[in-house]
């Protein structure tokens, strides 16, 4: 059988347990078989024979038959163990930068948007330098609790409804000095 990507993917992941080469290659081989074709829409086995292959081993009647697979159940659970480790791991990064935030009807918030790419809500002479957040804006629809649809100005060209990681909720009312000062580049004291 000619090494495919399934193959060799199997066989970076080599157990302490398991010291023969050979055992590995037989399960990769058996994992194979169980694999859903896209082309064919069954595992080969299942093609060819027309019934799933065994999956169950009962009673070991050998020795070394039950060596194998009490070397197959460690490896199952290293796997699921190594498998359960890294899930986790992702979890607690994915969640160590997740914001919980609330919004309902008529909370102002402000929005990310990149400058770059949106160009009819901010008008700037250096793209670069523009601020991160815009606004503030008022949210008018609540579609789900992570997207939210905002109340633009009519000059912009751009879908209302935007995911709670792009909005940022405002702390403190809005200041019509500092709005003033943002849409016109100067600030005068009243």
């Amino acid at each position: 059988m000619a090494p495919t990507k399934d193959t060799n993917v199997l066989k970076i992941y080599r157990p302490k347990q398991m010291v023969s080469k050979a055992n590995v290659d037989i399960m990769c081989i058996v994992l194979i078989q169980y694999k859903l074709h896209i082309f064919i829409k069954n595992a080969p086995y299942k093609a060819l024979y027309g019934q799933e292959p065994s999956t169950i081993i009962r009673g070991a009647a050998n020795e070394e038959v039950s060596r194998l697979t009490a070397e197959r159940n460690i490896m199952l659970e290293e796997l699921k163990k190594t498998l359960s480790t890294t899930q986790n791991k992702m979890k607690r990064e994915v969640d160590g930068k997740r914001r919980d935030m609330q919004l309902e009807l008529g909370d102002k918030v402000y929005l990310k948007i990149q400058p770059y790419k949106l160009k009819s809500l901010a008008k700037r002479v250096n793209q670069k330098l523009s601020p991160r957040f815009y606004g503030p804006f008022e949210v008018i629809e609540k579609i789900n609790p992570i997207a939210f649809k905002l109340k633009l100005p009519e000059v912009c060209a751009v879908h209302p409804v935007f995911h709670i990681s792009l909005v940022k909720h405002l702390a403190f009312p809005a200041n019509r000095y500092l709005n003033a000062f943002m849409r016109n580049g100067t600030y005068t004291p009243p």
